[in-house]
């Protein structure tokens, strides 16, 4: 799943299908802060805690972790037979940690790979390097 307002690097699809877990996440900033990701970990009270880019950077991180929805793999047994949906819960935040917290609690696996560093348009542009 890729969000209109989000840019993958090319080696996106390959680096995150390769962690074979039910939903693999890339992550990008928010449109406000460059520094300020979207990802981090999620406790199993729904509290959201964000990670800043250098303790991503580089890592492989799994278990009750969440990243905006611009980029994300998803298998399709998550979704089906009445499976996990897109909704709002003003408890745990946006469609997108909701998702993810309802995920994790219904015991799918998932990893934020922090090497898909996506471009977050229009104020981050993906820079290849």
């Amino acid at each position: 799943m890729v969000e209109l307002d989000t840019i993958v690097p090319r080696n996106a699809f390959p680096l995150l299908f390769d962690l074979d877990v039910d939903i693999a996440l890339g992550f990008y900033p928010s449109h406000r802060d460059f520094y300020r990701l979207i990802a981090g970990w999620i406790g199993e009270d729904g509290k959201v805690y964000y990670l800043p880019r250098f303790a991503l950077k580089g890592q492989v991180l799994k278990g009750w972790v969440f990243a905006g929805t611009g980029c994300m793999l998803v298998k399709r047994r998550v979704f089906e037979n009445g499976g996990v949906r897109f909704k709002y819960n003003p408890d745990v935040g946006g469609p997108d940690v909701t998702f993810m917290f309802d995920s994790l609690r219904r015991g799918f696996s998932a990893a934020l790979h922090g090497d898909v560093e996506c471009g977050h348009l229009p104020e981050w542009p993906l820079k290849e390097g």
